[in-house]
């Protein structure tokens, strides 16, 4: 594989960085064999990385960045609609991830908190926050804690992936269409 520049040997590394933590996790991931799939010298996965906790912290911004986009394709539906959206992306991408997500719940969110904070947890909570207050504002929910909330949305979706993950339930899909159900029936307004 030829790699053009330090962007592109970076994002390779992410790549191949991403794949050996998803396999074997954070804490059996060695720096050589990241160089080895990354198909460059350990001297120069140094020299963009100063180390595995950088490599890892760096991929959670890269999957907390690239989610974020994904989810903020539904900032301006409909709230309700907004919501559905957003329910959708996390358990789509907790099937398509579940064994990094695993990692990041297991072992990889103490290495990186902050970066998980900063770069996943919050924007996903501003985001509901602003569509449970939209939805306020339009009519479509009762007046709530807004902040409360969003906090629950976050905590039982994250909740809910650990289950599957954990193989406490198998069918993520149709637990997280309840959890949606029940979640919309208790904001929508009563007419």
């Amino acid at each position: 594989m030829k790699i053009q520049d330090n962007i592109d040997i970076k994002e390779h590394i992410l790549k191949s960085a991403k794949e050996i933590f998803s396999d074997k996790g954070y804490k059996a991931t060695t720096m050589k064999e990241i160089a080895q799939a990354s198909e460059v010298s350990v001297g120069s996965l140094y020299l963009h990385f100063k180390d595995k906790k950088e490599i890892y912290m760096a991929l959670i911004k890269e999957q907390s960045i690239k989610f974020n986009s994904y989810v903020l394709e539904y900032q301006n539906h409909e709230p309700v609609e907004a919501l559905k959206g957003i329910f959708k992306c996390y358990l789509e991408y907790s099937i398509k991830n579940t064994k990094l997500i695993n990692i990041n719940l297991t072992e990889g969110v103490f290495e990186a908190k902050e970066h998980f904070i900063k770069y996943f947890h919050d924007p996903q909570e501003k985001l509901i926050n602003s569509i449970i207050s939209r939805g306020i504002s339009l009519g479509v929910f009762k007046e709530i804690d807004v902040d409360k909330v969003g906090k629950l949305i976050i905590s039982l979706l994250t909740g809910l992936i650990t289950f599957y993950i954990r193989e406490e339930i198998v069918d993520l899909k149709a637990y997280g269409d309840t959890l949606l159900d029940l979640l919309l029936d208790g904001l929508r307004r009563s007419n």
